[in-house]
């Protein structure tokens, strides 16, 4: 996938070494959680059934870890969905890589539901597990069915955690968080989020209202990897990200919040960084069109920042800078008119060693 192993989970990710270095971020995320196993779950399963009955006893005992077994293959029907892990510190996990060549069980999501998993527990968590799509193998401009767009993971409530799982096939996105209002302290990281191109929506991450953090997940074939919905709540941080190199769209993007309902605002978000990310991807492998790595569509309310940058595109970009880099409105008349910080990126080039962009050594 890459040559950054720990990027996107999987055998290169070391989560002791990961926690011991994110036990000093700032903010309050879950810090120094335990990588579940078999031995430590309070219930295994390997079945539909067996997976409905744990949620259960999950959210109405004190159960609190569910795995499912490193060869399931769990067929969930639309009437499950979404499965709701309500209880605080609820988790389903899997052994993703745990073991060598291990891609850990795997759940599959109906089309035409709101979401196949929904957290609503404080600091619950999904991890190490496969979830996938019924659009995995389809045509990205077939689009979605406007009524029922599925989401593979959603978030809906503070400190919620999704890492080292691979999710894909979701024509909505493969992981959203506040949807039906603001939660924070959201953490995304070492995922593999990729194949979600569905025309119109099609994200690997989307953040509607509240932060999050999003780091060290590998993104390839979304419309838009990383999105958020531009209202005066939404913000996110994304380091140490790898963008691949197909994409239908620009890969990183902060609506304006009008562009989601006419009382939004014209606003870009509340704020966003967007650091020591690498982004390969320059055209869109559907219609050759150039393609912006990173698309803001209004001015955040507090300064945010674009630095450090690896860009494929040649041109830094700027107000109207379409199939550069960055795009911001042409409204504006610079990034700091915009109020953006853009500082220390590389342009034309995927990785100039170890000062700009994501180390190769990176946990």
């Amino acid at each position: 996938m890459t040559n950054h192993g720990a990027i996107g989970g999987g055998p290169g990710y070391d989560h002791e070494a990961y926690q011991k270095a994110f036990s000093n971020f700032s903010g309050n995320y879950v810090k120094n959680r335990v990588r579940h196993n078999r031995t430590t779950a309070d219930v295994i399963v390997k079945s539909r059934d067996q997976l409905l009955d744990a949620v259960e006893e999950v959210n109405d005992y004190d159960s609190r870890v569910i795995y499912v077994e490193d060869s399931a293959e769990i067929e969930l029907k639309p009437e499950d969905c979404p499965v709701v892990i309500s209880r605080d510190w609820g988790h389903i996990v899997s052994g993703r890589d745990v073991k060598g060549g291990n891609a850990g069980g795997v759940i599959h999501v109906p089309a035409k539901v709101e979401a196949g998993l929904k957290f609503t527990g404080v600091s619950s968590r999904l991890s190490g597990i496969r979830v996938l799509g019924p659009a995995v193998e389809a045509n990205p401009w077939e689009g979605y069915d406007h009524e029922d767009p599925t989401v593979g993971a959603l978030l809906e409530a503070n400190r919620t955690e999704v890492d080292n799982c691979e999710i894909r096939g979701f024509d909505n996105a493969a992981v959203a968080s506040g949807r039906g209002g603001a939660v924070n302290w959201v953490h995304v990281h070492h995922n593999d989020l990729c194949d979600n191109p569905s025309d119109g929506l099609g994200y690997g991450m989307k953040v509607y209202h509240g932060h999050a953090l999003i780091d060290r997940n590998y993104f390839d074939n979304n419309r838009h990897s990383i999105a958020g919905d531009g209202y005066e709540d939404c913000s996110y941080e994304a380091y140490c990200n790898i963008q691949g190199p197909q994409t239908t769209q620009h890969c990183f993007d902060m609506h304006a919040a009008a562009e989601n309902s006419t009382w939004g605002g014209r606003q870009g978000g509340k704020s966003f960084v967007i650091s020591n990310n690498i982004f390969m991807a320059t055209q869109a492998y559907t219609d050759g069109d150039h393609e912006e790595a990173v698309k803001i569509r209004g001015a955040p309310i507090e300064q945010s920042e674009i630095s450090n940058n690896v860009f494929a595109n040649v041109d830094e970009g700027g107000p109207g800078g379409r199939g550069k880099a960055i795009q911001i409105p042409s409204e504006y008349e610079s990034f700091e008119d915009a109020n953006i910080l853009v500082d220390g990126n590389v342009y034309g080039m995927y990785d100039p060693g170890k000062t700009v962009g994501i180390p190769t050594s990176t946990v």
